[in-house]
């Protein structure tokens, strides 16, 4: 492992425990029904995930991940640097995801009955199937609309060479104007309307991770940068906590006020302790697999339950579920790792190098 890598292998202790919550919660949320009375855990699960939403909170800890990881791809700037730029996201994103699709489509939607057409199968494939009303192959692609916006917008600031210099207070700034331009739009009747809200609001948790970033790299933030440092220390040290304190009090949900502080401090206490682990660090590795493969798994073990009265796993506790559908995506996640994420970006990598080196024209002499 090279010096950079092992710096940053913190960072894949935060993506495998965002997966492992993202998985957790998800199988829990489908298994309620089957949920014994005397299965203490699996009823201390559920009560958990009534009063939090495990999967957003881990979630928020991706999204946090990628503003603090991204400006570690970016080489240079230019057309040549945001080319190489999204010839990486791509190879990195958009394989395994539309492997994934008609696996999702399958356990998520024809297993059960449920319509999904091809205009639906297209509109997925260019993840965009909200903006059409349309069902997502598996319900947590909306997440990948965050990530993909958060490329494009550091792909047009290579472009233009302002990546180096630009302020991540002009960004947040720019994602707080649109926002508010929307509101004020009267387009809340268009189906686009609300992902693009939502893609805001995730936006805004990216930045977060990116200024993170540069707090810890540079040590150097400007005027602007302190500023903006100040006002999320408030907004989710003070203001957040008191809202929850608030709900608590009067008997509402009130840990999801606190989603987005709890995952900026995993984040913090990962990076500070500098926590470490060779399981973590695998996990981290596949953990995009993991995202993407758990729903497979969960909804193929609850239709053998749905369609099978005396299916065993219906005498299985929760936790014996959820370890054996973490088993299963484990292995199918190291699997699609194997032979679709690194070659997918092996196949980048040697792209890029195609690309980047010139036409060479040789001239023949002639003989003398």
């Amino acid at each position: 492992m090279n010096n950079k890598a092992h710096r940053l292998a913190w960072l894949d202790g935060c993506r495998a425990l965002a997966a492992l919550l993202v998985i957790c919660m998800h199988v829990t949320e489908i298994w309620i029904p089957y949920i014994s009375a005397d299965d203490a855990i699996g009823q201390g699960l559920r009560a958990m995930t009534h009063q939090f939403n495990l999967g957003t909170f881990g979630v928020y800890v991706f999204f946090l991940v990628s503003g603090f990881v991204i400006p570690f791809s970016v080489r240079g700037e230019g057309l040549a640097a945001c080319r190489t730029f999204l010839i990486r996201r791509f190879f990195r994103l958009m394989p395994m995801f539309w492997f994934s699709i008609p696996l999702g489509v399958v356990t998520t939607h024809w297993m059960w009955h449920k319509d999904f057409g091809w205009d639906a199968l297209l509109a997925n494939v260019l993840l965009l199937p909200n903006l059409f009303d349309l069902p997502f192959a598996e319900g947590l692609y909306w997440s990948l609309q965050a990530e993909v916006t958060f490329y494009l917008l550091i792909a047009a600031l290579l472009l233009v060479q302002g990546f180096a210099r630009s302020s991540v207070v002009l960004s947040y700034l720019g994602v707080i104007a649109a926002g508010k331009l929307l509101e004020k739009s009267g387009l809340q009747a268009y189906h686009f309307y609300p992902v693009a809200m939502l893609v805001l609001e995730m936006l805004k948790i990216i930045f977060i991770g990116w200024l993170l970033q540069r707090l810890f790299s540079e040590r150097r933030l400007g005027k602007m940068d302190w500023l903006l440092l100040g006002y999320l220390l408030f907004q989710y040290f003070v203001k957040r906590p008191m809202n929850a304190w608030h709900f608590y009090q009067h008997g509402e949900r009130w840990l999801d006020h606190l989603s987005v502080t709890l995952a900026i401090v995993v984040l913090l206490l990962f990076r500070g302790l500098n926590i470490r682990h060779a399981l973590l660090a695998y996990l981290g590795k596949i953990s995009y697999s993991l995202y993407l493969l758990h729903p497979v798994i969960m909804y193929s073990a609850l239709y053998h339950v749905a369609v099978t009265p005396d299916s065993f796993l219906r005498q299985w506790p929760l936790l014996w579920v959820l370890a054996g559908v973490l088993l299963l995506t484990v292995a199918a996640s190291h699997l699609t790792w194997r032979f679709i994420e690194w070659p997918a970006q092996q196949w980048g990598k040697r792209l890029i190098v195609r690309q980047s080196v010139p036409d060479v024209k040789v001239q023949v002499q002639p003989a003398n």
